[in-house]
């Protein structure tokens, strides 16, 4: 038993993006159910997420088990194989294509192996399924800008290896001082490690051990996150989002934005409807 649905809209007839949402869904099975298509090389990016239960996962020539509250993803022309373990198994599942999905995906470093991820991640996979019924070029956008915001939401939530350790304190309070701050054109690293009375080296290896990302890049990402946000949402001026964003200089913004998206900020807004 399950939801599928799978993206409606023709990409060549819309913005070029770095990556596009291509279908999700969710699937509720009894031991022994294999998928379909088992086998089958993919010619997309995939992410798998255990909501209970666990399953015999198998990504190209390697076999895990992914258990409740793990992920797992599969890049471009690798084979996946499922074959349900326990009595029941829920999971879901989202895949998403473009030029840049590949990397975009490597880049948040994540292990091939099953990861755990601290918390449920249902509504994002919800988000991503009302989408899909939107029909329209905007809809594209949209889907684009859910995954990322998924895989940023995947690398906030990833736990570490080691329970009670004291590094998920110190990531935890970064992460609140973040959303918190990350406006402010003078929050960086360095003011950070100061106000939560750490080395920023410290700091440094406490983030790469639990979300595999640097201090620095985490604020950058989620500056440009309420970046992407307000340029769908609103109609101020880029440099006016640029400085919420707590980047003043709208050249250095747009070369983010367009790093992160392939696309200028202006032409990002120009192509949302």
């Amino acid at each position: 038993m399950g939801m599928a649905i799978h993206r409606a809209v023709q990409i060549d007839k819309a913005a070029p993006l770095p990556l596009y949402l291509r279908a999700t869904g969710w699937y509720t099975a009894s031991k022994g159910w294999t998928e379909k298509d088992n086998g089958k090389a993919r010619q997309h990016c995939g992410l798998f997420w255990c909501m209970n239960g666990n399953g015999s996962f198998g990504i190209n020539n390697n076999k895990y088990t992914l258990k409740a509250g793990q992920a797992l993803y599969y890049l471009p022309h690798e084979a996946d194989r499922i074959v349900i373990k326990s009595p029941s198994f829920t999971y879901y599942w989202v895949t998403f294509d473009g030029p840049q999905a590949e990397n975009f995906l490597k880049s948040f470093k994540y292990p091939r192996s099953p990861f755990y991820v601290q918390e449920c991640l249902v509504s994002y996979f919800e988000e991503m399924f009302e989408i899909l019924h939107d029909l329209t070029p905007d809809g594209l956008q949209r889907g684009s800008q859910a995954v990322y915001r998924f895989l940023i939401a995947i690398g906030s939530r990833t736990a570490a290896s080691k329970q009670n350790s004291s590094h998920q304190r110190l990531v935890k309070d970064f992460m609140e001082l973040t959303a918190n701050n990350f406006k402010n054109e003078s929050f960086n690293v360095n003011a950070a490690a100061e106000i939560l009375k750490v080395h920023r080296t410290n700091l440094g290896r406490a983030l790469k051990k639990q979300l595999n990302i640097s201090p620095n890049t985490y604020i950058i990402n989620m500056r440009l996150q309420h970046a992407l946000k307000m340029l769908y949402e609103t109609n101020l001026k880029v440099a006016e989002i640029a400085f919420d964003c707590g980047i003043p200089d709208p050249c250095y913004f747009s070369k983010q934005i367009k790093q992160l998206t392939g696309l200028s900020p202006n032409k990002l807004r120009n192509n949302r409807t």
